[in-house]
């Protein structure tokens, strides 16, 4: 979704994104993960008649299920545009 306000058109995007699973023991659930969420904001706000511009993003994703999957979630370099390391336990 996106929207447009103010004088200078400046604008301001959301996006929200989630997954539930419901797999019991089926051989899926070591394959695919139980729950994701994913979401972002982006901005481009704009001053003085649009001669000033601002612009950013930011967002986020989580994941839940099974640890395995989990890690080989997040070491997928192909689907990464930035990553954070996992905790170690």
């Amino acid at each position: 979704m996106q929207q447009e306000f103010g004088p200078s058109a400046s604008t301001i995007g959301v996006t929200l994104t989630g997954v539930e699973r419901d797999l019991g023991k089926d051989i899926l659930d070591s394959a695919l993960s139980r729950r994701a969420y994913t979401g972002g904001v982006d901005w481009n706000l704009r001053f003085q008649g649009g001669t000033y511009e601002l612009s950013g993003y930011g967002g986020f994703s989580y994941v839940a299920g099974d640890s395995t999957r989990i890690a080989a979630t997040c070491s997928r370099p192909a689907r990464d545009t930035f990553s954070v390391p996992m905790p170690r336990t």
